[in-house]
């Protein structure tokens, strides 16, 4: 009679054992699982961040290259055939479909734009609006702006620009260029960099 109480207090003490050691086996292999998975995380997360900042910093090189360009050609600007300028501007336009406007206003109000909304009554408009006034005194060097409204009484997309001075010979202010990126172009290729999910592995 004394032998199955003590059996029983084996096997009770046996399986005690073994559940406590499945809890101590399931916790270990959880926290390994968790950091390799956190370790992966983070490492998806930094090369997610190192692609979008190289691809901003060479499509940005790439506008500055655009504009620094089409700036450094003062006499093509200002000559009389504005038509042939326009043209020039489409191009650029059809060969970069995230462009959406190319603008050159000069120091005497002229305007040239692929923007059939914009006329030279509002030129002058354009000479105080902020990112104008940037450019000058600038050295002729492209500027970056933050993202922005293109157009904030027709509420049109939203667009990030480069604009830059024009200057002559003499380094004498000749007028403003401005290139309008799309925003949304920019979001919807940066939305394309996914952060991977991270694979579970047996430790």
């Amino acid at each position: 009679m004394k032998k199955k109480p003590l059996l029983f207090q084996l096997l009770l003490y046996s399986y005690g054992v073994i559940i406590i050691l499945l809890i101590i086996a399931g916790l270990a292999y959880y926290h390994t699982s968790s950091n390799i998975i956190k370790h992966e995380t983070e490492r998806n997360t930094q090369n997610t961040i190192q692609q979008s900042s190289q691809f901003i910093d060479s499509y940005v090189q790439h506008l500055e290259e655009t504009s620094t360009s089409l700036a450094s050609n003062t006499s093509f600007l200002n000559s009389s055939n504005k038509e042939q300028i326009t043209l020039a501007f489409k191009t650029i336009l059809e060969t970069n479909s995230d462009l959406k406007t190319i603008t050159y206003i000069s120091k005497d109000g002229k305007i040239i734009t692929t923007d059939n909304s914009v006329n030279l009554s509002t030129s002058k408009d354009m000479m105080k609006e902020d990112w104008y006034r940037k450019a000058i005194g600038k050295k002729a060097m492209p500027i970056l702006l933050p993202a922005h409204m293109q157009n904030k009484e027709k509420m049109t997309d939203w667009v990030i620009s480069i604009t830059q001075e024009v200057q002559n010979t003499n380094h004498e202010n000749q007028g403003v260029l401005k290139i309008d990126l799309s925003y949304r172009s920019i979001a919807q290729t940066l939305s394309l960099i996914h952060i991977s999910e991270p694979t579970r592995r047996t430790p």
